[in-house]
């Protein structure tokens, strides 16, 4: 346990009466803790999305990640990074339909990607 966690826990039973009000304590902070790591992650993948490396795949992936990323959990952000690691060549003529799709990144994402609408920068 670092300093960090040390000076946490003090501050808990010095703050509380008790053991057991110090530890439903710990767990509310181990919860916040964990909805601000997807916090931290929509952001990391938000940054990711609008530098991927083309300007096209970054208006196609970032547009959509602005649009998406605040209601997606942690199952969709895995398909989302997923996708984001294939090279951006072949999304956008997976995006495009120049390619078919493989079945492993054939999801709601994908479908969505394909769906859009380059003309009024909204997806459908």
């Amino acid at each position: 346990m670092n300093a960090f966690g040390i000076v946490l826990q003090l501050r808990f039973h010095e703050s509380f009466g008790t053991k057991q009000e110090a530890a439903l304590s710990k767990i509310d902070h181990i919860m916040a803790k964990t909805n601000e790591t997807l916090v931290i992650r929509r952001k990391r993948v938000s940054f990711q999305a609008w530098h991927r490396g083309t300007r096209e795949m970054d208006f196609i992936f970032g547009g959509y990640a602005d649009t998406h990323l605040d209601t997606m959990d942690n199952e969709t952000l895995d398909q989302f990074e997923a996708l984001m690691e294939v090279d951006d060549q072949t999304l956008y003529r997976w995006i495009s339909g120049a390619l078919d799709v493989p079945a492993e990144f054939a999801t709601d994402i994908m479908a969505t990607l394909q769906k859009m609408r380059f003309t009024q920068r909204d997806f459908v």
